[in-house]
């Protein structure tokens, strides 16, 4: 498993989460830009919650700034890595906000990749869309569609949310 990273902040975290896993072998991290990313390795997962905002304000913590706004990586350089990473039969998991997704897969798209499956996250119940995960593949197909509701009207973990996550919890 390999982990890029552009921001140093999150690259040292990766690295010192990795030297604490049972796994620590198997697991690298580099701190680049996925746009220089070379590896002799094709994947056939990638998995990306890439930064987002655009030209919204920034706040005063640079490393922050990198991580959430994407002046280093538009959709269409993201769209092109994942292209050039991505083996033939491989699928691409990413997160964005609804509209954003949107952007997103008309630039995907573009590379021969296409939404397979959809998981519409919503803060509670009869609230919009606040994340959107999608799997792409190069292999079309219809697209499968999942709605998770992290809170209840009540304000309690759902039922759905607290067993997806159940194994990251103490």
């Amino acid at each position: 498993i390999d982990g890029v990273d552009m921001n140093k902040h999150a690259h040292f975290e990766a690295l010192n989460n990795f030297n604490g896993s049972s796994w620590k072998k198997r697991l690298t991290s580099t701190h680049t830009y996925i746009q220089k990313f070379r590896s002799s390795s094709i994947y056939d997962l990638i998995v990306c919650n890439p930064p987002f905002f655009g030209k919204n304000l920034k706040g005063k913590h640079s490393h922050k700034n990198q991580a959430m706004h994407n002046d280093h990586l538009s959709m269409e350089e993201l769209s092109e890595s994942i292209h050039r990473l991505l083996s033939e039969d491989g699928i691409a998991w990413i997160l964005y906000p609804e509209w954003e997704m949107k952007a997103f897969t008309k630039w995907i798209e573009k590379k021969g990749l296409f939404p397979i499956s959809e998981v519409s996250i919503k803060n509670k119940e009869n609230t919009p869309t606040f994340r959107m995960a999608r799997k792409f593949s190069r292999i079309t197909g219809e697209v499968e569609k999942i709605e998770v509701i992290i809170r209840k009207k009540d304000g309690s973990y759902s039922e759905e949310f607290s067993y997806l996550l159940k194994d990251y919890y103490l």
